[in-house]
């Protein structure tokens, strides 16, 4: 039984390595990690794709990244609605379910605005992160892919 696990890793393993070179790992990497923990619940699958493909990257390899790493975003959500909340200016309210009870009893529109407001804040949070730590995770990725092809050659 694990001989043809075995055997069914190296076939994925041969099928996300076709075709690519460190350069375009290091990015899906990137691409699928950063992507990955974007702020807005339900939207990474679609998020990790159109970026892979504006790159040109595996799509299969940064899905897959993003998979793995997609429990990384429930952790990561707290905070980057916190942060956005402090670095962007919020009304000082924190969104918490009373406050948007409370902005649902002024109305469906009142407490829309302040999730799409949280949300925005939480969004431009992950990009003043995100871009940053994207690059980081290229060049750290590069170097290591780079360096483990040295070791296999």
């Amino acid at each position: 039984m694990f001989a043809a696990m075995k055997g069914k890793l190296q076939q994925l393993r041969f099928f996300l390595m076709q075709g690519t070179h460190p350069q375009a790992l290091a990015m899906g990497i990137s691409i699928g990690v950063v992507c990955g923990v974007f702020p807005v619940m339900g939207t990474t699958s679609l998020f990790v794709a159109l970026v892979a493909w504006i790159f040109r990257v595996n799509q299969v390899f940064a899905q897959l990244v993003h998979w793995l790493i997609s429990p990384l975003q429930l952790v990561l959500l707290w905070p980057f609605f916190k942060y956005g909340q402090i670095w962007f200016g919020g009304n000082g309210q924190p969104l918490s379910f009373d406050y948007l009870k409370s902005r649902w009893n002024e109305g469906v529109f009142m407490a829309l605005k302040a999730f799409a407001e949280a949300h925005l804040q939480a969004v431009l949070a992950w990009l003043v992160v995100g871009l940053p730590v994207a690059v980081l995770i290229y060049f750290v990725s590069l170097f290591l892919l780079r360096r483990r092809n040295r070791a296999t050659v």
